[in-house]
């Protein structure tokens, strides 16, 4: 067997039909896919900006419980 002829064995071996080759294209976007938005949400999740996203609103919501408690004394002073 000369050197051509074993180089076109080996690629003939490796070589995959075109109709596996979509099986696997259909495979990496039915799994890979989510499992890259998951793992970017993670990622954000352990960075801390989501943390200090939810201090923040945390801290606004409090601020505007105070705000709302003080128009409502203010309202039963009025009356």
């Amino acid at each position: 067997m000369s050197f051509s002829g074993l180089i076109l064995f080996i690629v003939a071996l490796s070589s995959v039909c075109l109709g596996w080759a979509g099986v696997i294209w259909l495979y990496k976007i039915v799994f890979y896919i989510p499992l890259d938005l998951i793992k970017f949400f993670i990622r954000y999740a352990i960075s801390g900006r989501a943390w200090d996203l939810v201090i923040d609103q945390r801290y606004v919501e409090r601020n505007n419980h105070n705000k709302l408690n003080q128009m409502a004394e203010d309202a039963k002073r009025r009356t």
